[in-house]
């Protein structure tokens, strides 16, 4: 019998420590409002929420929108010289079926380039050097727009058919055609000579 009657006694002292804290915090602190209709658990959650609140709107305000870093107009970069077998896949496009060569250079004025060597795409015996200016030298100028990204293609003297790279000196790549016929391309100049 004892056991009986005291669940619901802890029941209701619960329940009435609940309503009592309920209505002491909501009478100190102005603005809180807590509905005496509920029952006294949710009057006190009500309670504790718009508590919550008002102390986040008293409390130190974050801007809206923090300051964002500056873009930068510049930041250069060493990027690697080498030349390597033309792999269609690090480019993410079909453009190039013919091509054998890609140099990496950084030209004596400090732009990039890539440089591709081989034979056009619409005419296999046709040599061609494309020399694309891809800003790798300060990715922050390309990001801006300060620098640009540019292709040029540039065909080899008739006869020659596709070229490959056998070397990087300064501006110029000494290259071999398919045919045997030799000689160097100014990549500044886009010449052959």
């Amino acid at each position: 019998m004892k056991r009986r009657l005291l669940f619901p006694i802890s029941v209701l002292l619960l329940t009435a420590s609940l309503l009592l804290i309920s209505h002491t915090l909501a009478a100190g602190f102005p603005g809180i409002t807590v509905n005496p209709s509920e029952p006294p658990a949710k009057q006190a959650i009500e309670a504790a929420e718009q508590r919550a609140w008002q102390a986040a709107l008293e409390g130190p305000q974050v801007a809206p929108n923090p300051a964002v870093a500056p873009v930068l107009d510049s930041c250069p970069t060493s990027v690697p010289s080498g030349i390597s077998p033309y792999d269609p896949t690090l480019h993410g496009h079909n453009a190039g079926r013919n091509l054998i060569d890609e140099a990496s250079m950084t030209l004596t004025d400090g732009l990039h380039v890539t440089v591709f060597a081989g034979a056009a795409d619409n005419n296999p015996a046709q040599g061609i050097i494309t020399v694309v200016r891809d800003g790798a030298e300060d990715p922050c100028a390309l990001a801006t727009g300060r620098v640009k990204m540019t292709s040029q293609s540039y065909p080899a003297p008739a006869g020659w058919g596709p070229i490959t790279i056998e070397s990087v000196s300064g501006d110029t790549l000494q290259v071999v055609a398919a045919g045997g016929q030799g000689g160097s391309f100014d990549v500044d100049s886009g010449t052959f000579r």
